[in-house]
């Protein structure tokens, strides 16, 4: 019989885990707000998974971002009072994770974990803050190719090229066939 962590190595072997940021990666950067999503994005997702392969949202959004600038303050969302518990200052809170979640899922990608890896941390008894992953798809990837779009406040953002990723995805052998 073998253990857990040895049939996760196992399946190591043979499936990747691709960690996944949100913001210009799975949709146009209008932060906080969540921006329209990048249709190449979720074929590319969808197939990914359709091969058994893990996704990890890696995003610097969270469900307790710290108010910190005029944009966050007029966000419309559930504000939460944070108190540090040594009376230098109180902060508020807001959650800008939930939704970038719900539009995925609408779109039909489930990530396998929000921000880390559960399944490598309890198998291995990581407690190190570096998420392990194979591969880490963000549009600040050094050689990442990107195209230039215009977001609804007229900003101009690197939006990841994700027939570029495909292209990479195939011949990494992820998937037999370019899906874009």
């Amino acid at each position: 019989m073998i253990t857990d962590a040895e049939y996760y190595y196992y399946q190591l072997n043979h499936k990747k885990v691709i960690a996944i940021d949100f913001d210009n990666t799975i949709c146009l950067d209008e932060w906080p707000y969540v921006g329209p999503i990048i249709n190449d994005a979720i074929i590319v997702l969808k197939e990914l998974k359709r091969n058994g392969h893990r996704l990890i949202l890696y995003t610097q959004r969270s469900k307790s971002y710290p108010i910190c600038c005029p944009e966050l303050e007029k966000y419309q969302n559930l504000y939460t009072h944070f108190n540090n518990y040594n009376e230098y200052y109180d902060a508020y809170r807001v959650d800008i994770l939930t939704d970038a979640i719900k539009v995925c899922n609408e779109h039909g990608i489930v990530f396998d974990d929000i921000n880390q890896n559960h399944l490598w941390e309890s198998n291995t008894q990581d407690d190190s803050r570096k998420l392990f992953a194979d591969y880490f798809i963000d549009d600040h990837n050094v050689g990442m190719k990107y195209n230039i779009v215009t977001n609804k406040f007229g900003e101009q953002c690197k939006v990841c090229d994700w027939k570029f990723i495909d292209e990479w995805f195939v011949n990494e052998g992820l998937y037999k066939n370019k899906v874009l």
